[in-house]
């Protein structure tokens, strides 16, 4: 369940198993999993399991012990339900990302315009701590391990030729949480190495997808994302460019980036759209007009907007929780099982 919005869908699937006699373990996991195990675990009770943060080695390990009928409810990394309610056990280590294989991507591959494509990462986490991301909250809960973490290059590059060796991949997707390092100099070296690993292993002909925040779009990393990785499509996180939602959100950025992204992105010649939260908690009718005059004077380009979404675990979550907590009287806030 790492997108919220889909939590219903997957607990309806759990339900309907249940319903129709099966009998094995249901487990859950992902980032909304993880920060409403306790809920879930007493609202539904088709779950048996919550494998929470990155999970690779619980769920191996969850697997191994009920197919040996062994008892799993004390498996680090699990939410569980115990004689007293659900409860959480001891939190497991996040793997080393060197540890884990590729994904098993067997079968046919998707194509772009008739190009073969396939998603890939090569890093895990944010360095950021944006107030309404249940990314960053999701890693933070991991410290005092890292927050965020790169795959060595060359296992990303080995990935990569390996994909367009032997399956045709030409359009490569990254879907990195923050495909960029915090330093625009570390970035144009990270990524011309990674040219360079590819050059190296015959990897001639390909394209790249990437995702950026507006403070990544440092012309020396851009020039060599666009002319050495063959990038044609960069997604940007804006978010806001009112200067009272950039400290809402806690962009840790200022106007004066959005709108520097934008045009660097632009003298490239590079496909770019982005995203605007256009309401959130503290919106003004100064911010959205600041927004909107951003979105009209960007109109060339794919956008969309909505309203800040309140993720489970993020801060802007517990702030608005708090809040409703004082107006109330209230010690805690009730969570339903859907009709």
């Amino acid at each position: 369940m790492a997108f919220q919005w889909r939590a219903p869908d997957m607990l309806a699937l759990a339900v309907a198993l249940k319903d129709a006699g099966y009998r094995g373990h249901v487990t859950g996991g992902g980032h909304f999993a993880t920060f409403a195990a306790k809920e879930m675990l007493g609202d539904f009770p088709e779950l048996d399991s919550i494998c929470r943060q990155e999970a690779e080695d619980t769920l191996v390990e969850l697997c191994r012990t009920v197919e040996k009928g062994e008892s799993w409810v004390d498996l680090a990394g699990l939410a569980v339900r115990g004689p007293d309610g659900p409860r959480i056990n001891a939190m497991r280590s996040a793997p080393e990302l060197t540890s884990l294989a590729w994904p098993d991507r067997r079968g046919t591959p998707a194509l772009c315009f008739g190009h073969p494509i396939a998603p890939l990462v090569s890093t895990r986490g944010c360095y950021a701590n944006c107030s309404f991301c249940c990314i960053a909250a999701w890693h933070e809960m991991a410290l005092p391990g890292k927050r965020y973490r790169e795959r060595p290059l060359e296992d990303v590059a080995d990935e990569m030729a390996d994909e367009h060796r032997n399956r045709g991949i030409e359009i490569f997707v990254f879907h990195d949480d923050n495909f960029f390092l915090p330093s625009g100099v570390k970035n144009a070296e990270r990524l011309n190495h990674l040219a360079d690993l590819l050059d190296a292993r015959g990897v001639k002909r390909f394209a790249t997808v990437v995702k950026a925040r507006p403070t990544d779009v440092q012309p020396a990393a851009f020039e060599a994302l666009v002319k050495r990785l063959h990038c044609i499509r960069c997604y940007v996180g804006i978010e806001t460019d009112a200067d009272q939602g950039l400290v809402t959100l806690n962009r840790w950025a200022r106007s004066k980036h959005n709108w520097q992204a934008m045009e660097r992105i632009d003298a490239l010649d590079l496909y770019v759209c982005f995203n605007m939260l256009l309401f959130d908690p503290d919106t003004t009718l100064e911010s959205v007009e600041d927004n909107l005059d951003f979105m009209e004077a960007h109109a060339h380009c794919p956008f969309n907007f909505g309203r800040t979404e309140l993720y489970a675990g993020t801060p802007l979550l517990h702030r608005m929780q708090d809040g409703a907590l004082v107006q109330s009287g209230k010690s805690e806030v009730d969570w339903k099982r859907p009709s």
